[in-house]
């Protein structure tokens, strides 16, 4: 499938078989590489910094998918609790099994962690699905101290570097720095009428009535931005704006994953207009599919998928998981930030503006999110919750960060400026008039 869609990609992934340290080398200094494999006799971390590589043995895959079974299904429960609501799973609990964790992934190489190292996480196996900011040690949970961000190969890792550091020497400025969907998915479903029901199953599509406040309060975050609500938030819209010429791709709006088949993947948009008309169909669907998503030509540093499980998908052996991610990354972004949980529709859009203000201010898609976990739990209340902060990871090169101009964030506040300066103007030469 990638040869014929991406054939680039996969070239520059697979050239060759080539020796660690040379992977190695696309590491920076603070960086610090976790890769996982797992084997039904036993399984291995190897730990990488700098260009020296250490490898260290492992329980086999069994116990450890056993615990993150367990993990995730606690997690999932408390993902699926009514929001501010107090959980059922006692607290004890869950730190429990994510101290358990910590011991088995991360334990033999604890001692050589580094406060303030970025981690790059290369997970193997179910370990694709676990959320390893949440995973504890003396009290504290992975994300305190280390910024965390996953890749799907050391290799994959530096490709996506070098496409990024073509993109930043480049001297072009985008046409937008954002362009944000609320797609709140309802719509008429056929000529008989009826809720639109989610493909391959008779699931209806619930509205999501937040969504296009979220694309809203995303762009209002950003100055040239661009906000497709409505009927701008279908798949027509979305395929014909300027998708190619901006640093920031959002997309609020539902996400239908399948675990065993990548095409029947994708995302949910609003429908070009109601399909009672059978003897004119709309020109697309409404859903984005995976293949669709790879064909795109991005040229965004950041995509966030704001949606629920959207960084799940089929897992593959070697390369992570297929699934929207790796769609976004082929298509050309450097790093997507993803659910890999069941999430909040509410409270959702109040995280993603504490993550976005962190991009706002220059830091790179890893960092932004990590800091914005970390806020969200010294804060507490209900975005305190492990199963809303901890739902996001940032999955490709963490340190992409989108080119932003200094300045206003928006333009009203660009406005709202030059009104206060040319009031003191006033007012002083009011003053000097006077004397």
């Amino acid at each position: 499938m990638l040869e014929r869609g991406n054939g680039e990609y996969v070239a520059a992934l697979y050239p060759s078989v080539e020796q660690p340290d040379r992977l190695l080398s696309s590491l920076v200094s603070d960086e610090r590489m976790l890769s996982f494999f797992l084997g039904e006799r036993g399984s291995y971390l190897f730990c990488g910094k700098g260009v020296e590589l250490t490898v260290h043995e492992l329980p086999a895959k069994g116990l450890i998918e056993q615990h993150v079974d367990y993990f995730l299904s606690l997690l999932q429960q408390m993902a699926n609790e009514p929001a501010g609501a107090s959980s059922a799973i006692p607290k004890g609990v869950l730190d429990s099994a994510a101290n358990e964790l910590f011991d088995l992934l991360i334990g033999p190489v604890a001692k050589d962690l580094e406060s303030g190292e970025r981690l790059i996480i290369i997970p193997d196996g179910l370990l694709n699905r676990l959320p390893f900011a949440l995973l504890r040690s003396g009290g504290r949970y992975l994300v305190e101290d280390h910024d965390v961000s996953y890749a799907p190969s050391l290799r994959t890792l530096r490709y996506l570097r070098q496409r990024n550091a073509v993109r930043s020497r480049s001297s072009r400025v985008n046409e937008y720095n954002v362009i944000a969907v609320g797609a709140s998915g309802e719509g008429a479903a056929a000529a008989g009428g009826g809720n639109r029901v989610y493909p391959f199953t008779d699931i209806p599509i619930e509205p999501l009535p937040l969504a296009a406040r979220e694309a809203r309060d995303v762009s209002s975050i950003f100055s040239r931005s661009l906000v497709l609500s409505g009927r701008s938030a279908g798949e027509s819209a979305f395929k014909g704006s300027r998708i190619d010429d901006t640093g920031i791709i959002h997309i609020a709006a539902h996400a239908y994953i399948d675990n065993d088949d990548v095409r029947r993947s994708f995302i949910v948009l609003n429908p070009e207009r109601s399909f009672e008309d059978t003897l004119a169909p709309p020109a697309e669907d409404g859903l984005l599919q995976w293949h669709e998503i790879a064909a795109l030509k991005l040229n965004a540093p950041l995509v966030t998928l704001s949606a629920c499980r959207s960084a799940g998908g089929v897992l593959s052996s070697g390369e992570g998981i297929s699934g929207l991610t790796d769609a976004f990354l082929y298509a050309g972004a450097g790093c997507v930030v993803a659910a890999q949980l069941d999430v909040s529709d509410d409270l959702t859009g109040e995280m993603m503006i504490e993550y976005y203000r962190n991009v706002r201010k220059g830091l790179g898609c890893a960092a932004a999110l990590s800091a914005a976990q970390r806020s969200l739990l010294a804060n507490g209340g209900a975005l305190g919750s492990p199963a809303v902060w901890g739902a996001f990871a940032a999955i490709g090169d963490g340190a992409s960060a989108p080119k932003l101009p200094r300045g206003f964030a928006h333009p009203a506040y660009g406005a709202l400026a030059i009104c206060v300066v040319a009031a003191a103007l006033t007012a002083l030469f009011v003053l000097r008039r006077r004397r």
